[in-house]
């Protein structure tokens, strides 16, 4: 895979047909000849269901909240995962208040103390839930299904917790 080059800045207004979005993985059989780009894979619709946007971005934004393309190809490994449903939550250091992301072994095991990886606090989780994942993305989600045209999809809105 080749990271991918292209940026793309977007509002959700201008594709009311929706916005699907995912990272992009490599592909367990490769048979074309350009290398696959690396990043998040954006399809963005009309209202009669045209595709505008069928391309990998290095970078997206969505109505002014960038997407990191590691916690979206996370994000969706972590929701094909039945076991950590409702666990993959958005969670921030309490004292510097850092967007906090787990990552290896991390990243797919429920856990109860996270460390923050700029200021070194080692916290709990918090919330209901004595074990949770932490994922920057879920929280970037909930900023723009504000603004979304559409209702998110149902395998997307799993990873939604109703509250964070």
């Amino acid at each position: 895979m080749k990271p991918a080059s292209m940026v793309l800045d977007v509002k959700q207004r201008d594709y009311p047909g929706g916005i699907q979005m995912w990272g992009s993985n490599p592909a367990i059989l490769w048979t074309a000849a350009q290398s696959e780009d690396e990043g998040i894979h954006i399809h963005a619709f009309s209202a009669d269901a045209q595709i505008l946007i069928d391309d990998t971005f290095a970078s997206v934004c969505i109505d002014g909240v960038d997407f990191d393309p590691t916690a979206v190809r996370i994000c969706m490994a972590q929701g094909a995962l039945p076991h950590i449903s409702g666990r993959v939550v958005a969670i921030r250091c309490p004292q510097c208040l850092e967007a906090h992301f787990d990552l290896g072994s991390n990243a797919f095991t429920p856990h109860d103390r996270h460390v923050c990886t700029r200021c070194g606090l080692e916290f709990p989780s918090r919330g209901r839930l004595r074990k949770t994942i932490a994922n920057p993305a879920i929280e970037l989600l909930h900023f723009i299904r504000a603004d979304a045209v559409r209702e998110l999809q149902r395998h997307d809105a799993r990873l939604l917790p109703e509250t964070l």
